[in-house]
């Protein structure tokens, strides 16, 4: 199947907990997949991912969210991670974004990183420039999974392209 650039949405059902009806939100950037994506505030920030060309990116791009649960495009923040990269972990800690590991420079190339990379962000929701911290991974990874606490940030399974 093709690389679709769909962002959907959906409401939590405060009777049921459950989910509402998926609804299309609008378009991502460009069609993308192994990318991450947070909220800060309104915005929703797309981070790395492959596009249809089957390079991986750099890129981090912002948009704001509607009081419906829409989008209104995108605009390309200039704020690029250090490494062109897609199935990185990537977490919150705080007022930081993290982005760890990942696969590239091209999709399904054996190269694989353990640089980290974070981004402060600021009151408004933007980010400052992402910057490498001194602590790689202790292992070239992807597709791991990741979680944070208050202090500390954990990172599980994964792989290192040797399979």
């Amino acid at each position: 199947p093709p690389i679709t650039p769909d962002v959907y949405f959906a409401n939590i059902n405060s009777t049921t907990g459950g989910l509402d009806a998926w609804t299309n939100a609008g378009p991502l950037p460009e069609p993308l997949l192994g990318h991450a994506m947070f909220n800060i505030g309104d915005k929703l920030y797309v981070i790395g991912g492959v596009g249809t060309d089957y390079l991986p990116r750099n890129k981090v791009w912002v948009t704001t969210v509607n009081p419906d649960g829409t989008i209104n495009g995108w605009t390309d923040t200039n704020n690029n991670i250090g490494n062109a990269v897609y199935h990185f972990m990537s977490t919150r800690i705080g007022d930081y974004l993290v982005v760890a590991g990942g696969r590239g420079p091209k999709l399904h190339g054996g190269t694989m990183y353990k640089e980290v990379y974070l981004a402060k962000i600021n009151p408004d929701g933007t980010l400052e420039k992402w910057v490498k911290t001194t602590e790689d991974l202790p292992i070239v990874l992807c597709c791991a999974g990741i979680a944070a606490t208050a202090h500390r940030i954990y990172i599980t399974g994964g792989h290192d392209a040797r399979v």
